[in-house]
């Protein structure tokens, strides 16, 4: 169902899997995770920057279970794992909160001149008082959450003896050791995006659901500094401030800034498709499915192998993108096939579309802008017709798709 209201905390349930399991729940159904069921298969988004898109989406998703928490009839179970996915963004907006006043407190420390004696008369000083207790507990706590699941993880697959599908145990543990150093230093960069994403989703920013990006074109140098340039300057300038203010608490929090004014090259760099392939040379965040792929991926790896053998000898395979949809009739099949099919447009857009489909018979995929392309490819009825009128174009009318059927033997 709707939830009442405007978007982003109203409309359409965005996160809407767990909110399916507490319906059925609630509705006297048993409901379980099935988090060891095999062959299913989901990549992770190949960049930082990727990854931070999606988590603007799940962000709002997430916050929209506060309006779900209180619902009657919602299983415990259920209310614990809206409450998680509300903190694993709101927690986020806390440490950010929690590190500014800490700042604003270590700076005012070292600015404001101690008062020893209140105004209230008195025979003795006032001496500050600081607990260290309560910080170790916090840095302790903190610790437990974080390394203790990854410890009996790695405990849990030595006792299985599947280490050898990770790699080995050495590798393994290599593999934990290096995951917990990356996400050490990606944890700031994450905090300080999720809480933007937080603060927006109260004040009523909405978010749309793209598609997600799953080739491996890496970041960009230039992404990466109008995506992080701002806050690693923030990052650096809060640095000097304590360094000049209150060296002692930069020390403590100097991870956290460090990571930040890294943050452009380290989204670069984990974004590069070279450096995890060298990962995977060296035997680093192997997965069982890579060690020992299933026979389905196997299968589809075989085919793409094939597939690149044959693709000098194979005249369609040298078109690449919109020309060879257009003149490749399996190309164009499955293209038509995973399109929704045809769709209401208005008579203003038809008509466009028409100008562009002439367009196209004229003066071929050069002649057309990746806009034009991009939007021909969405309209099934007139890529059809662009394809049928391409190939019954007289051979010697010096038409740019005539000419690039002949460089293909076609």
């Amino acid at each position: 169902p709707k939830l009442p209201g405007e978007p982003p905390l109203g409309g359409d349930i965005l996160s809407h899997d767990f909110v399916e399991a507490a319906l059925m729940r609630r509705a006297g159904w048993s409901v379980w995770l099935a988090y060891d069921l095999p062959g299913s298969h989901e990549e992770l988004p190949p960049t930082l920057l990727d990854e931070l898109k999606r988590d603007r989406r799940w962000c709002v998703g997430n916050l929209q279970h506060l309006r779900l928490v209180f619902t009657r009839g919602i299983f415990p179970a259920h209310r614990a794992l809206f409450l998680n996915g509300i903190m694993s963004y709101g927690s986020a907006l806390l440490w950010f909160v929690f590190l500014a006043l800490s700042t604003v407190e270590a700076i005012a420390q070292s600015v404001l001149e101690p008062v020893y004696f209140s105004e209230a008369h008195s025979l003795f000083p006032e001496w500050p008082v600081w607990d260290p207790l309560w910080a170790l507990l916090l840095l302790a706590g903190t610790g437990v959450i974080l390394f203790l699941p990854k410890l009996l993880a790695l405990l849990l697959v030595t006792l299985r003896g599947e280490a050898r599908l990770f790699g080995g145990l050495p590798k393994l543990s290599a593999s934990i050791a290096a995951e917990v150093l990356l996400s050490t230093l990606l944890a700031p960069v994450r905090m300080l995006f999720h809480s933007r994403f937080v603060f927006m989703t109260l004040l009523g920013r909405q978010v749309g659901w793209g598609g997600q990006t799953r080739d491996d074109r890496g970041t960009t140098w230039a992404e990466a500094v109008r995506f992080h340039g701002m806050s690693s300057l923030l990052a650096l300038l809060w640095g000097l401030a304590l360094a000049l203010y209150n060296p002692q608490f930069l020390l403590w929090i100097s991870p956290i800034i460090l990571s930040l004014v890294l943050s452009v090259p380290l989204s670069v760099l984990t974004g590069r498709r070279s450096a995890g392939l060298q990962a995977r040379r060296m035997g680093l965040f192997l997965t069982p499915d890579e060690s020992a792929p299933p026979t389905h991926i196997a299968a589809v790896e075989k085919y793409r192998d094939r597939l690149t053998q044959t693709r000098s000898t194979d005249s369609a395979h040298r078109l690449n993108g919109f020309a060879r949809v257009v003149l490749d009739p399996e190309a164009l099949g499955l293209h038509l096939a995973l399109l929704r099919g045809p769709r209401r447009m208005s008579p203003k857009v038809a008509a466009r579309r028409d100008d562009l489909l002439a367009k196209a018979l004229q003066c071929g995929p050069a002649g057309l802008s990746a806009r034009e392309r991009k939007e021909m490819l969405y309209d099934p009825e007139r890529l059809a017709a662009l394809h049928r009128q391409v190939w019954a174009l007289p051979a010697s009318g010096g038409n740019p798709w005539t000419r690039l059927l002949a460089e293909i033997g076609g």
